[in-house]
């Protein structure tokens, strides 16, 4: 999954068939070290309403990379699907994530994105610096003609996504 080699912050731009359409500005930085054998940890950040002034809340995940059997791309690689889990110990939920389409230069991914209620949609995602330039053509044809679902826009111009982490170890 080419998305763990992205240093900077995901950004969320859409997200189709989802139940949670009051969450904006939906983003994920991976922190230091880990590796394809041990998982990696990220720092997930999203606002709580589509009120600017509505609260931020991040959670600190370990993602897990199980081999897929099938070939992904058309290098001939092998592709992984992302698992983790978040949220409190009595109502955790499972996040599997696989990727479906990315541009060539890694500005953009398109990721199936499975919960364990049996819920699914398609996220677009791009590096942070990215999210104000116009989204690469392969992603942006893949989100439309293959995902299903009415699309909610996650990204707004007043997300925020510096200074977040300050409050938070190793992030």
């Amino acid at each position: 999954m080419e998305m763990i080699n992205v240093n900077e912050r995901l950004v969320v731009i859409k997200r189709k068939n989802m139940s949670d359409m009051h969450i904006r500005c939906d983003s994920a930085l991976k922190g230091n070290g880990g590796n394809v054998t041990s998982g990696f940890t990220y720092l997930l950040k999203a606002r709580i309403g589509t009120k600017s002034s509505a609260a931020y809340i991040h959670s600190i995940v370990n993602v897990t990379l199980i081999p897929l059997n099938v070939t992904q791309g058309h290098n001939g690689t092998k592709g992984y699907k992302a698992t983790y889990l978040d949220g409190k110990n009595t109502t955790r939920t499972r996040y599997n994530l696989t990727l479906k389409e990315k541009d060539p230069n890694g500005t953009c991914f398109v990721i199936l994105l499975e919960k364990n209620n049996r819920e699914a949609g398609c996220e677009l995602l791009v590096p942070a610096s990215k999210r104000i330039t116009d989204i690469p053509q392969i992603c942006e044809k893949y989100y439309t003609n293959n995902c299903t679902g009415n699309s909610t826009q996650i990204y707004e111009r007043d997300c925020r996504y510096d200074k977040l982490d300050t409050n938070v170890v190793g992030c």
